[in-house]
Formats: C-alpha cells, structure tokens, sequence
C-alpha cells in the first residue's frame, strides 16, 4: 500500500517529480545545517557530483503541488524586499556564496512566505552544474514534501519507520476488510 495515497491533494491524486540526492551525508542530516535541502532534477548531474564528494545517488520523490516556481520564489523575495539582482537565484539562497547570500533570517522570511502560499520547496535554475551547463534544481524546506515509493519519508520519520508503519496501516485495513 502506498503511503502517499493519505497525502492526496483534495479532489485529486499528488503529482510526483523524480529528483536526486547526491550528498555524501545521511538523509537525516540534510539540511541541519541551513535548513534547507538542494536536490537536483537531473540525475547525470547529480551522478557528477556525487562522484566528486564521494556520495550516492539517491531517487527522491517530490510532491509536484508543493513546489513553488522561479517566477513564484523571486517574486515572493521581491515582495518581502529582498534584491534578486545581485546574484543567481541559487547564490542567494546557498549560505556557500558568502558576497551573494540573502543570509538566515531573510531566507527564514522567504520559506514562510512561500509556505503561507501552500510552498513547500522551490525551483531555481541553478547555474554552477557540473555537467551539462544551467539545470533546474529544487531547494526544500520542509521535508514533508519529500517521500519515496516504500513509504513517505517525513521530518522525524526515517525510511524504515516509515515502512513499519506502512505495515501497521495495511494490517489494520486487512483486519478491517475481513
């Protein structure tokens, strides 16, 4: 039983992007460091960094309803008065480029005005790719956008957590169905 049929959008079904992670670092230790979590959308590029800093690719599934747009994550900067001129999308939300960065407290007042819009995690078009030239990448700031086919993987909950308790759940419903 998939576990992201209780995570259905109303009156529809979630939509779902294959992204990769290639962090040399555990899932659980993603984003501890700004909070936030960049995959990439392709997985060629994410192969290339992976094997530049000694990690793995993983697939990682994104509910599609929850991610905001470039046009939606810049215009929500500008509202909140940030300049977006000064750099790439991706160097003023990457904590990595010191002169460019829009720093903690901003990025904090960007995620929850994005979030008060139904946002979870953003799209940008990230120029420092390795490979293939300017890609899309996704910033995540809320893990409960994120989940894989064995069951949804959500801010507290590991894999094999999520798994047992898919199990539970499908018991429930077989004793419930006999």
């Amino acid at each position: 039983r998939n576990r992201l049929n209780k995570y259905k959008k109303e009156g529809g079904k979630v939509e779902e992007e294959l992204v990769y992670n290639a962090s040399p670092k555990s899932f659980d230790k993603l984003g501890e460091r700004t909070g936030l979590i960049y995959l990439a959308t392709n997985k060629r590029e994410a192969k290339a960094y992976a094997d530049m800093n000694r990690g793995n690719v993983k697939n990682i599934y994104i509910d599609k309803n929850k991610v905001a747009s470039e046009k939606d994550l810049i215009s929500t900067m500008k509202e909140l008065g940030i300049n977006t001129t000064e750099g790439s999308i991706y160097e003023l939300i990457d904590p990595r480029f010191d002169n460019f960065y829009i720093g903690k407290d901003a990025m904090n007042k960007v995620t929850n005005a994005l979030a008060e819009k139904g946002f979870k995690a953003a799209k940008y078009e990230d120029g420092a790719q390795v490979v293939s030239g300017k890609v899309e990448s996704i910033v995540v700031f809320d893990k409960s956008v994120i989940s894989n086919k064995k069951g949804t993987i959500k801010s507290g909950m590991t894999q094999a957590d999520a798994i047992k308790q898919t199990m539970v759940e499908f018991q429930e419903l077989a004793e419930k169905s006999q």
